[in-house]
């Protein structure tokens, strides 16, 4: 039994430092107001009296560049947290009223 949990510790520990850790991503869903885009990457809402950064996922990007989108407008989004702490937006909705 003792070598079954060796094993076992040991496998998790070589699976972590070779970055097959599993992560699990919550997805949270807010509302807030939309400040602008940071840069190509990155947009910025206020929610809940915070201010999120958050990264664009690849299908999104293509919208924010080639739309002009009003600022302090009120939306509906969706993101989770990545293994780098980083908030991922993955939908995004700008025709809800607050």
């Amino acid at each position: 039994m003792r070598k079954i949990l060796t094993v076992l510790s040991i496998s998790m520990l070589l699976f972590n430092l070779l970055g097959f850790a599993s992560y699990n991503t919550q997805e949270y869903v807010s509302t807030g107001y939309y400040n602008g885009m940071i840069d190509d990457n990155s947009i910025e809402i206020e929610s809940n009296n915070e201010v999120l950064v958050l990264r664009l996922m690849p299908k999104l990007k293509p919208y924010f560049i080639e739309n002009i989108l009003n600022e302090n407008e009120y939306v509906e989004f969706k993101y989770y947290k990545n293994e780098y702490n980083q908030f991922i937006l993955q939908y995004i909705n700008f025709e809800i009223n607050p």
